[in-house]
């Protein structure tokens, strides 16, 4: 099986404009979703350097694993999604798919780890995170206040921070917004 999946996943990252590739990319998505767990993080790992129609054949590649796991009553590994999410040099939209997986799996885990991504080089996850220590933070905690803000990259959270510094007598510039 590790041969087909490698072997599919080529097929699917080799779709091109038009639908160039597109029926051999949908026989490799019936072999990657017959694959199951074992194909799952592969799949995930082929986000890496995959270009927009690849990611999207992916993604649903992805979804359908998750699904004949889950009607299976199958359980998908807690762990190594958790691993995989923490993985910063994997794909950005692959980490929070892994994200979002580890949420419907585990709950508890993925509120648990979501507040330590502040810093996290995925947007989404960044984002997601600092939204969640904003809500749990008190307004006169200015430690956290300020380590948020220096975490922020989305202006709007980034403005509510800053509001909330100057209530507190402390006067910021904006952090990079820029999207880093």
């Amino acid at each position: 099986m590790p041969g087909d999946t490698a072997a599919a996943l080529k097929s699917i990252k080799a779709v091109s404009r038009e639908g160039a590739g597109n029926e051999a990319a949908a026989a490799a998505w019936k072999t990657l979703v017959a694959g199951g767990t074992v194909a799952l993080f592969q799949t995930l790992t082929a986000f890496d350097g995959a270009d927009p129609k690849a990611a999207n054949w992916l993604r649903a590649a992805v979804d359908a694993i998750a699904e004949g796991e889950h009607r299976a009553k199958r359980k998908l590994p807690v762990d190594k999604l958790e691993s995989f999410v923490n993985d910063t040099a994997r794909a950005p939209a692959a980490r929070r798919i892994a994200f979002e997986l580890l949420t419907e799996e585990a709950p508890a885990a993925a509120t648990k780890l979501l507040p330590t991504l502040i810093n996290d080089p995925s947007r989404d996850l960044r984002r997601d995170a600092i939204a969640v220590r904003l809500k749990a933070a008190k307004e006169s905690d200015t430690a956290e206040l300020k380590a948020l803000f220096e975490a922020a990259r989305e202006k709007d959270q980034a403005e509510e921070l800053a509001a909330l510094l100057e209530k507190l007598g402390i006067s910021r510039t904006s952090p990079n917004t820029s999207g880093t």
